[in-house]
């Protein structure tokens, strides 16, 4: 819609003259009507500007008064009078009235007629919507073929920047910089002074949804306007394209393509996401491989695969696996919307964690792998700061498993092992935030990798029914072996441990002597026991 004070710049219209000191000139006018009659407020609609005599008040100052309050509140653009007529000139309460409101009174020439009048207007007003719905048509085709072309944000960016003659960047929900409309994504100080005002102001940190489109007043050396409008790329965050109003954005219809290149951008962001998660699917597939490979496998082959994913020789790598704190408790377009986030900033910040760390995604589980392959100095530190910028911008907390360092691509496996169970184990527990190591409990976590089936069976052979004793006198002759084994054999050290006399300890290694046809004092028959013992237990 134009405003008043457009309306007055254009001939014929520069003809009327304002009659009260006060107008408010960028009123909105959308249409423009005739009347007389003195309840005109019930028939006609906001925006529109009336056109009258004043006949109806010709001997009703006060009337006229309550007539310009009541059509204020509709609002209407203002009224256009036609003096000398029925009215020569409005009395001063009327002035007053308009002025206290800043209502806009306008004084038609005299030589104009009412129906000649409204005609003009109308016609200025349509031509001007007609235009306005031409260079929409035309904004629309342009960025039809942008998109059809697949042309890049920065080149979305970039025309926009033409168009209303401003620096324009687009930043991600964290409110980093991703791409300007200046050549090779430069940044300028602007830019991030916008940046940092944003931040301090925090207006777009609890809701930002809520929060735009809005604009930010910059105080700087040259103060300016941002113009900030969201971006949804089908995403609860949204991103932010602003817009750096330097100088007055000069071209009437700027939102609406401001509008259009939001749109446009976040089509892209959305193909960009979709990209992006395929890309994560095939490095997925690759980390499956690397940890399941079996020590006859040439690691060259792995070398030589995962070279473009930044996998290298090293004598040091480690596993730790990051996860969203009640992810799986969110429904799930929330779930897949954080986990993405978090993913792709952390991938944007994967320097954190040093030199040749690499992000894998595990969509099943919704976690994050990082294969780290160097070691990395105040680890805490790093998980510290990302954990209080995933509570700053998407107010969630994180946690982090470490596995142990091995030493070849063999066995990183068990680097993978350690950090899921270590993870799992303080989810269980109901954990949050936390970071935990894996340490090793010795020979009873080495013999979990022995295959159930093949266990159960070396127990059975070695244990009899002792392996899984179901009856009293089993349980006994068990606790009775596990003991004598664990005294080294010594018949009175037995006796004391299990407070029964050396006669009944020896009754019953005769009897275990019997029952596992070997005799305990064999030693390689002895270590058997003890490792069929600690897995049956497993």
């Amino acid at each position: 819609m134009i405003s008043i004070a457009e309306l007055l710049k254009n001939p014929p219209f520069s003809q009327m003259t304002v009659l009260n000191r006060a107008a408010d000139l960028s009123r909105k006018v959308d249409s423009a009507d005739i009347s007389e009659t003195p309840d005109i407020t019930f028939f006609i609609k906001p925006h529109t500007l009336l056109i009258t005599t004043g006949m109806a008040f010709k001997e009703d100052s006060a009337g006229f008064c309550r007539m310009i309050e009541e059509l204020n509140c509709l609002p209407i653009a203002g009224i256009c009078v036609k003096l000398g007529r029925f009215i020569d000139e409005l009395d001063p309460s009327i002035l007053e009235t308009a002025d206290k409101l800043h209502f806009p009174l306008l004084q038609i020439p005299a030589s104009w007629t009412l129906g000649i009048t409204c005609h003009q207007l109308l016609s200025y007003l349509w031509n001007v919507e007609n235009q306005q719905l031409l260079n929409a048509l035309k904004i629309q085709r342009e960025y039809s073929q942008m998109l059809i072309k697949d042309t890049p944000i920065s080149a979305l960016l970039a025309h926009l920047s033409r168009t209303v003659r401003q620096v324009v960047f687009l930043t991600d929900p964290f409110w980093e910089i991703i791409d300007t409309s200046l050549p090779m994504g430069k940044e300028t100080m602007g830019m991030n002074q916008t940046i940092a005002a944003i931040k301090e102001s925090g207006k777009f940190r609890n809701s930002p949804s809520e929060s735009v489109p809005s604009s930010l007043y910059v105080q700087a050396s040259r103060p300016f306007t941002a113009w900030i409008f969201p971006v949804w790329p089908a995403s609860v965050h949204p991103h932010l394209l602003i817009v750096l109003e330097e100088e007055k954005i000069p071209y009437p219809f700027s939102y609406l393509v401001i509008e259009q290149t939001a749109a446009a951008t976040a089509f892209s962001l959305y193909k960009n996401q979709k990209l992006k998660e395929l890309h994560r699917r095939i490095r997925e597939d690759f980390l499956r491989r690397l940890t399941h490979s079996t020590s006859n496998t040439d690691t060259t082959a792995f070398l030589e695969q995962g070279a473009d994913l930044g996998l290298v020789s090293s004598d040091y790598y480690r596993f730790l696996i990051v996860g969203i704190d009640g992810l799986l408790e969110e429904n799930n377009p929330v779930r897949s919307d954080l986990y993405s986030l978090v993913y792709d900033w952390m991938e944007r910040h994967v320097a954190i964690f040093g030199e040749n760390a690499i992000l894998f995604s595990c969509q099943k589980s919704e976690t994050i792998m990082i294969l780290l392959q160097n070691p990395v100095e105040n680890l805490e530190s790093s998980l510290a700061f990302i954990r209080e910028q995933m509570t700053a911008f998407l107010s969630v907390s994180i946690s982090c498993a470490a596995g142990n360092p091995v030493t070849s691509l063999h066995s990183l496996p068990f680097s993978r092992i350690e950090a899921e169970e270590i993870y799992h184990q303080c989810r269980v527990e109901g954990r949050k935030a936390f970071f935990r190591t894996y340490y090793s409990q010795g020979v009873s976590e080495l013999l979990r990798f022995v295959p159930q089936e093949h266990a159960h069976h070396f127990c059975t052979c070695i244990l009899k029914s002792l392996a899984y004793p179901e009856q009293e006198a089993q349980v006994i002759l068990r606790q009775t072996l596990q003991t004598y084994l664990d005294c080294q054999g010594d018949i009175a050290e037995t006796a004391r441990v299990l407070y029964i006399h050396r006669n009944t300890v020896k009754y019953r290694i005769a009897r275990l002597n019997d029952l596992l046809d070997t005799p305990l004092s064999n030693p390689d028959f002895s270590l058997q026991l003890r490792l069929a013992l600690l897995i049956s237990k497993l």
